[in-house]
Parts: structure tokens; C-alpha cells; sequence
């Protein structure tokens, strides 16, 4: 699935979606965009310093919450590990 349709499929089911805020939009859009930029493999190493970078979050509370969403939301599966470098991410299928 390249960028594009992943991006439709998205906005396709989050304008419907009411619990999503555009925190959680910029942050979707900056996983999209390091996905596509390492290749689109199935899953992706998570950096947080540049996806708060990417994603213009200054809070990493905010950050946090807005993972936490997307994953409970079933936007993303979201693996969080304590050690530097060791978060994974997978997108789900959303249509």
C-alpha cells in the first residue's frame, strides 16, 4: 500500500471520527510520512524526539496521549518500549 491510499483511507475514516483532534492528525501524518521515507515496510521503528519534531508537539504528555489514542482508536498498533529506539509501529488496515 503506498502513501496515498493510505493517506485516503484516512482521512476517509477520521472525518467521521469525532475523538480525533488535529494533534492526532499532524501526528498520523508524520508516521505516514517516516513510513513512506524509510521504504513503506510493514512496521516502523518509532523515534519520538523527530516525530515530535515533524509533528509540531511541544509536549511530550501530548505526544503520548495522542499515541496512546491512535492506538486504542485502532488507527495504529503501537509497541512502547522504556529503551531509546526500541518502539515499534504498525499501521492498520482502516478500510
Amino acid at each position: 500500500m503506498n502513501a496515498d491510499f493510505k493517506l485516503q483511507d484516512f482521512f476517509s475514516v477520521v472525518s467521521e471520527d469525532t475523538r480525533i483532534t488535529v494533534t492526532h492528525i499532524s501526528l498520523y501524518l508524520a508516521l505516514v510520512n517516516e513510513w513512506q521515507t524509510l521504504g513503506c515496510p510493514i512496521g516502523i521503528p518509532v523515534d519520538r524526539t523527530r516525530l515530535m519534531y515533524l509533528a509540531k508537539i511541544n509536549a511530550r504528555q501530548t505526544y503520548d496521549k495522542c499515541m496512546h489514542d491512535l492506538h486504542a482508536f485502532r488507527y495504529i498498533n503501537y509497541i512502547p518500549k522504556r529503551a531509546k529506539g526500541e518502539s515499534w509501529l504498525e499501521f492498520k488496515r482502516l478500510v
